[in-house]
């Protein structure tokens, strides 16, 4: 039985060889830049080594701006924010996210602006883009920056517009499990004049990777390929350890985006608009099935949005069906997510309560995050489908194995 990664992109012979060759063509950098500027907003892009890096270099330059020092983050998002930011000298500031649309919204952000807030962060999580970003702009403060995360919503747009091009500046990341995965890199948009000085200033500062470390990438690039087909990660599972570690690192590297990553994102990028029909297709596929399920919240989408779901966000209402749920795809070898298991203030001193933002805990309690990228079949849809309305309950049926049930019901082998 062929097992399925939550993430996936189709990364082929031709995308290597063609990375090598934009890499030995010495500007790679630069035709990528210009190529990606086609698919993201049209501020001044700057190319770094991860997403991460991409924030703290805007916070670096936002703090010169300002005698300011609170960043507001949504209070689910992923961890490196809060690294981020400390490394930056900041402080994060939580608030709390929409019980239907998981995401930020107008009323928590305006919870939490104070007179020492510096910037939003709008995270577009999942894919899923903030459907309240264009409110939340014209709510703030004048002397009040909009920063926006973009690292799972490349490609995605809100009211007609792509994300990153509401805010002041924007990141973007490139890493493994994201729409554009070169094993790491990332970008930062600016479409504010105010911060682009500084911002190069501080890239100015920034090294290159040196020549193993861009080696080291290309072999990781070759070997993540792999990994996303169903058949090398079969055989990988039983030597990978668990997906999501337990800790977060409270410090990161930054150095400039190698030209070899460069090169294979430039070749990538010729697939990008398929991928993003590919996951939104399996996206909507999933939640047209599901959408009759009461035990099941699917995230609510307006008609002014278009996500790309980096992966499929859907909250189980019992506990007990969760674990069935996340067994039964785990018995068929199909692996889910709980992203970034705890909510912020449950993982970092933050100064709030354990039941501070509700909706958020509520979330990261509830959560399973469904695979939806382009490596999967109309057949593994269906399977994955199956799955999880088999671990209903219906009267008999209590201690029924949900596999088993799924069989005997659609005739289908897992």
């Amino acid at each position: 039985m062929l097992k399925i990664p939550v993430i996936g992109y189709r990364i082929t012979l031709s995308d290597m060889v063609s990375g090598l060759l934009y890499f030995l063509s010495g500007n790679s950098r630069e035709r990528f830049g210009a190529t990606l500027s086609s698919f993201i907003p049209s501020g001044r892009i700057y190319l770094v080594n991860s997403g991460t890096a991409a924030f703290y270099t805007i916070l670096q330059s936002l703090k010169t701006k300002s005698l300011k020092r609170e960043v507001i983050i949504p209070a689910h998002a992923a961890r490196c924010l809060v690294v981020a930011i400390r490394k930056a000298g900041l402080k994060p500031v939580l608030c709390d996210i929409s019980g239907k649309e998981f995401n930020m919204t107008a009323n928590t952000v305006r919870e939490a602006v104070t007179s020492d807030t510096l910037c939003v962060v709008c995270v577009h999580m999942f894919g899923m883009p903030v459907g309240d970003i264009a409110k939340i702009k014209d709510d703030l403060p004048e002397d009040v920056f909009l920063v926006e995360d973009c690292a799972q919503a490349m490609g995605v747009k809100v009211d007609g517009r792509l994300t990153g091009s509401f805010a002041d500046a924007a990141i973007f990341s490139f890493n493994r499990g994201k729409h554009l995965p070169t094993y790491g890199g990332g970008a930062l948009i600016v479409n504010s004049d105010r911060l682009r000085d500084d911002i190069e200033k501080t890239l100015g500062g920034f090294k290159d990777a040196g020549f193993i470390q861009e080696c080291s990438l290309f072999v990781k690039f070759i070997v993540l390929a792999m990994l996303f087909r169903p058949l090398f990660y079969t055989i990988a599972c039983p030597f990978m350890g668990p997906s999501k570690n337990q800790t977060y690192p409270d410090d990161f590297p930054v150095f400039k985006y190698t030209p070899v990553q460069a090169g294979l994102g430039a070749s990538l990028l010729k697939r990008f608009n398929q991928s993003v029909l590919d996951r939104h297709y399996s996206a909507a596929t999933i939640m047209n099935t599901l959408r009759d399920d009461r035990g099941i919240v699917l995230p609510e989408i307006r008609e002014t949005m278009e996500p790309s779901f980096n992966r499929l966000p859907i909250m189980v209402k019992d506990m007990d069906r969760k674990k069935r749920i996340e067994a039964a795809l785990k018995q068929a070898g199909i692996q889910s997510a709980s992203m970034d298991v705890n909510p912020l203030h449950h993982v970092y001193d933050l100064g709030y309560e354990k039941d501070a933002f509700p909706n958020a805990v509520h979330l990261a309690d509830h959560l399973i995050a469904l695979p939806v990228h382009s490596m999967l079949s109309g057949k593994d849809i269906r399977r994955l489908i199956g799955l999880v309305t088999s671990t209903k309950q219906i009267k008999g049926t209590e201690h029924a194995n949900p596999v088993e049930k799924f069989q005997k019901i659609s005739g289908q082998d897992i």
